[in-house]
C-alpha cells in the first residue's frame, strides 16, 4: 500500500517537471526548504508543488537549466517507514520508470551529510531514450527525499548532476513527517 501511494505522488512529480518550460532566472545559492529540513544548490529557479495522498504528502521542488531537470522532493507518511530497502529501491525505480528509463546501477550507502547520525540512502544511475541521469534516495522515520538530476540526450550533464547531488544537505535531524498535510505550503 505504501508503495503504491509514494509511486502515484512521484508519478505527479515527475510528471510535472516533464512539463516545466526551461528557465533562465538567475542562478540560486544554497536553496533552503526550511519546512524540509534540507539545502541544495539549484543552479536556476526552482518551482514548488505540493501533493497530498491519504496517507503522505510530497513537497516537490524542480527546476530546468534548458539541458538538465533537477528535482529535490521529500515524502512525509503519517507511520515511519517500516522496510527501508523497500522505499530506497521502489523510489529509484519508480522514477526511472516514469522516465520510461531502467536502473544501471545502484550503490547502498549511509548519508552523512547533516546532523542526526547517518541516515539509510541509496545512490543510483538510470537511462532511457532521451534521458540519462542520477540520484539518491534517502530515509529516515516518516520521511523520504529523491533528489535526481537527468538530462536531455546526446547531452550527458554528469557535472551539473553530480554538483547539484553532492551539494545536498539536511539541516536538522528529526523524525521526519508531521502527519497528515505535513510540509503543506
Amino acid at each position: 500500500m505504501r508503495r503504491s501511494m509514494t509511486f502515484a505522488l512521484l508519478a505527479a512529480s515527475l510528471a510535472g517537471a516533464l512539463l516545466l518550460a526551461p528557465d533562465q532566472a538567475q542562478a540560486q545559492n544554497a536553496f533552503t526548504s526550511p519546512e524540509g529540513r534540507f539545502t541544495v544548490n539549484f543552479p536556476v529557479q526552482a518551482d514548488k508543488s505540493f501533493n497530498q495522498h491519504e496517507h503522505s504528502s510530497l513537497t516537490g521542488y524542480m527546476a530546468d537549466d534548458g539541458n538538465v531537470f533537477y528535482i529535490a522532493n521529500y515524502i512525509d507518511y503519517d507511520s515511519p517507514i517500516t522496510d527501508v530497502q523497500e522505499e530506497l529501491e521502489g523510489t529509484a525505480e519508480a522514477t526511472a520508470a516514469q522516465l520510461n528509463g531502467k536502473i544501471v546501477s545502484k550503490n547502498f550507502v549511509n548519508f552523512t551529510r547533516g546532523p542526526g547520525g547517518p541516515r539509510k540512502s541509496m545512490e543510483f544511475t538510470f537511462d532511457s531514450t532521451n534521458l540519462t541521469g542520477s540520484g539518491m534516495v534517502i530515509a529516515e522515520s516518516r520521511r523520504s527525499y529523491l533528489v535526481v538530476g537527468f538530462a536531455r540526450k546526446p547531452y550527458n550533464g554528469v557535472n551539473e548532476i553530480n554538483r547539484f547531488l553532492s551539494s545536498f544537505r539536511i539541516t536538522s535531524g528529526g523524525t521526519g513527517g508531521g502527519g497528515r498535510g505535513a510540509g503543506q505550503p
